[in-house]
């Protein structure tokens, strides 16, 4: 009895390792490291997702950014997310999305709002760990709104950011490789750095 009881927490043991994603990021800018981005997954069917990173960028000014998104999915629906920024330790973006039987509510600084949607299947976590092969909406847990996405290429996505710049996203094998980005100061690329 006791092999079989040991057998089996083995098992669980190994299926959560194997189900458990972490990649790693290095953010650069002007060819200049400037921070890190974390990207975990833990599960399939429901699956929880975090995404962090930590950019400082010291030139005539300093600029101190802190963003972190985590979001639980079900059977492929979001079903929680919380997006948050920090820029020079200020509370920059505070976005909470929830479902509910009616669609969603989406709490941030600008108040609350409703998605009527019944089910979020793809957001801005999904994009580093899937290639958003026939997505033509992604949901961004930082606006609390869905963004539009084409292809841009071989493998590579335009998402187009709501003040209409865009970010492009570029894959090998289903995973995001490289991130093009606009912020404040300019173009940053997040290249990934293990898989």
């Amino acid at each position: 009895m006791r092999i079989v009881l040991l057998f089996f927490l083995l098992q669980i043991v190994v299926n959560a390792r194997v189900e458990a994603q972490l990649l790693t990021y290095a953010i650069r800018y002007k060819d200049e490291p400037i921070g890190i981005m974390t990207a975990q997954r833990q599960g399939k069917t429901k699956s929880d997702f975090l995404i962090e990173s930590k950019i400082l960028i010291q030139k005539m000014v300093r600029v101190n950014i802190v963003y972190r998104i985590t979001s639980i999915f079900d059977n492929n629906t979001l079903l929680h997310s919380l997006a948050t920024q920090h820029n020079n330790g200020k509370e920059h973006i505070n976005t909470k999305t929830t479902h509910s039987k009616y669609g969603y509510t989406v709490q941030s600084q600008k108040g609350e709002s409703k998605i009527s949607q019944k089910s979020i299947p793809y957001n801005l976590c999904k994009l580093y760990f899937e290639e958003p092969i026939g997505v033509f909406m992604v949901y961004s847990d930082t606006y609390g709104d869905f963004l539009n996405i084409k292809p841009a290429g071989k493998h590579r996505y335009e998402l187009i950011l709501p003040d209409g710049k865009s970010n492009f996203y570029t894959y090998h094998l289903g995973i995001c490789i490289l991130v093009e980005a606009e912020i404040i100061v300019g173009k940053i690329y997040f290249q990934l750095t293990n898989n």
